[in-house]
């Protein structure tokens, strides 16, 4: 069970655009970050090449399109890595929440979101403000999981609680 964060780039490609070149800088710019609990490196999944994240709670990959990050912790270098990438790649983070939301991290990203959905749209241009925007969807989780928890307390194979 996790906190899912979504990145999408909405803004076009060009003709000539180099997905593996793309990971590489990717790559890279996770790794400028340095993160001392965090670690990524180049993979596959499903014939797919992408760079797959190790998170002090959680995992997740990034692919030159899109990225998925599947969070137990809101914690300040995850965050870090996740405006990152949404700067480098040019992507919206797109939290797993209610109210359904747009994280741009340019203002110049709202030109190309899609005209059919009615997600609120903030502009999130520092790292330290994506925690904050975050929060009352990852506290709404955080109390749903806990409940599934409690119930699941002395039913036979189920865990003895949170983090086992």
């Amino acid at each position: 069970m996790s906190f899912d964060v979504f990145l999408q780039r909405f803004t076009p490609i060009g003709e000539g655009f180099d997905e593996g070149a793309a990971l590489a800088e990717l790559l890279q710019a996770i790794r400028d970050l340095q993160c001392q609990s965090i670690t990524a490196r180049m993979g596959e999944h499903d014939g797919k090449a992408e760079v797959q994240i190790d998170l002090p709670l959680g995992n997740g990959y990034v692919r030159p399109k899109g990225a998925a990050l599947f969070l137990r912790t809101l914690d300040p270098e995850t965050m870090r890595l996740i405006h990152a990438v949404a700067v480098a790649a040019d992507m919206v983070i797109i939290p797993a929440m209610e109210p359904a939301q747009f994280i741009l991290v340019r203002e110049e990203q709202r030109q190309h979101l899609p005209d059919d959905t009615d997600f609120e749209q903030v502009v999130c241009a520092a790292p330290d403000d994506l925690g904050a925007l975050l929060l009352g969807g990852f506290d709404e989780w955080a109390g749903h999981r806990d409940h599934v928890l409690r119930s699941a307390e002395g039913v036979p194979g189920t865990d003895d609680g949170p983090g086992e």
